[in-house]
Formats: C-alpha cells, sequence, structure tokens
C-alpha cells in the first residue's frame, strides 16, 4: 500500500518535472522513468511517466511556450532550440523518433497552428525525421509555407495561411464557426453565399496586400 502511494508520487513527480522549462530536471526524470519504470497508479499515470509520456508532455510544453513566438507569428527562438543539439527539447524530440511517434504528433500540432512560420517548423520537422505520408505531403508544402512566411514577415502582424494555400490534416473546427448567426439580410434567390473559408481566405488576402 505504502509502496503504490509512494510510486504514485514519484509518478507525478517526474510529470512535473517533464513539464517544466528545466531541462536538466527533464533528463533526469527521463532516466528515473527508464531505470525504475512506475507501476502503481492509473494507466494514464503510468503512461504519462513513461519515458515516451515525459519526452511528450515536455515537447509540447516548448511547443507551446508563449515567450519563444513573436506577436506576429515568428519561431525562431523555438527553431534554434529544436535544433540545437544539447538541447532538453532535442532530446525529447529524438524520444518521441525512436518510439515512432513523432509523425502522428506533428500531425496534431499541424492541426492547432495557424501561423505559416509554425508551420513551415511542423513541416520541416517531419520531412526531416518521418517518412509517412503527412511527412512526404510536408516536403511539398514546406517549401512554400517558408516563401509565405517570408512575405508576410514585414507585415509584423499573425496570418492564418491556411485558407491560403490549403492543408494536409483538416484543422480543428473552431467554436465560432459552429455558432454563427444567421445573416441580418438574407441573400437574394440563386445568389452565391460567401462561405466561412471565403471569408478568411478574403481577409488573409487583403492582409497580404496591404
Amino acid at each position: 500500500r505504502l509502496h503504490q502511494s509512494e510510486d504514485v508520487y514519484r509518478g507525478e513527480a517526474l510529470v512535473k518535472a517533464a513539464k517544466s522549462a528545466n531541462g536538466a530536471a527533464f533528463r533526469a526524470a527521463l532516466r528515473a522513468a527508464a531505470r525504475r519504470p512506475i507501476t502503481g497508479g492509473t494507466d494514464k499515470l503510468r503512461e504519462a511517466s513513461s519515458p515516451l509520456g515525459l519526452a511528450t508532455a515536455h515537447l509540447t510544453r516548448w511547443f507551446d511556450d508563449k515567450e519563444l513566438r513573436s506577436p506576429s507569428g515568428e519561431v525562431d527562438k523555438l527553431t534554434q532550440l529544436l535544433y540545437d543539439e544539447e538541447s532538453s527539447v532535442n532530446e525529447a524530440l529524438k524520444v518521441l523518433k525512436e518510439h515512432s511517434t513523432l509523425e502522428a504528433w506533428l500531425m496534431e500540432r499541424y492541426k492547432d497552428e495557424t501561423d505559416a512560420p509554425a508551420l513551415a517548423l511542423v513541416c520541416g520537422l517531419a520531412s526531416e525525421h518521418c517518412e509517412g505520408a503527412f511527412a512526404d505531403q510536408c516536403r511539398t508544402q514546406a517549401p512554400i509555407l517558408k516563401r509565405y512566411a517570408k512575405c508576410i514577415r514585414p507585415l509584423n502582424t499573425s496570418v492564418a495561411c491556411k485558407p491560403l494555400i490549403g492543408e494536409i490534416v483538416a484543422s480543428r473546427p473552431s467554436v465560432l464557426e459552429e455558432a454563427d448567426d444567421p445573416p441580418r439580410n438574407p441573400p437574394a434567390p440563386g445568389a452565391r453565399v460567401a462561405s466561412n473559408e471565403d471569408i478568411k481566405r478574403d481577409r488573409a488576402v487583403f492582409l497580404l496586400r496591404r
């Protein structure tokens, strides 16, 4: 009983370390999990405190870090970290790659990102480290995303790029789109009604031309 609760406590501590910005704490947690896996607690805790669970949490933590992104969606600091062989983020990336879950993780990330610089980074990582169908499509889209990111840099504002260049994986539906108000002036019979996608695309084009 005591061993069980100690195990739970240890598992939670490992997860907490992986979610922190402290690279040394993450590495220590990774070693501890490999040396003595958590056997107590729930399935969820055992999964979260496994080396793969810890690496996934650490990688997600850095991708979610607002400090590493500029207001206009640039991800230079995050890119630097990911490509630094000495960084804990790079180590987390390698763990996902070893467990063959990196492509699935990047695919989920692709759904969440809207800015060209972040999407270019996701596609670049998939192109470089993965072999599946998603990675193949990323190899085609990455150069387009990089060019797009370069074009919008002078605007110094965040521009959603999927409406313009299309998406490899469908994005998550936004809450706003599901709760649209009925149009105030009903369209004339036979008139073409602009869809949400059209409106988004027009806005992106407008921002690009500004």
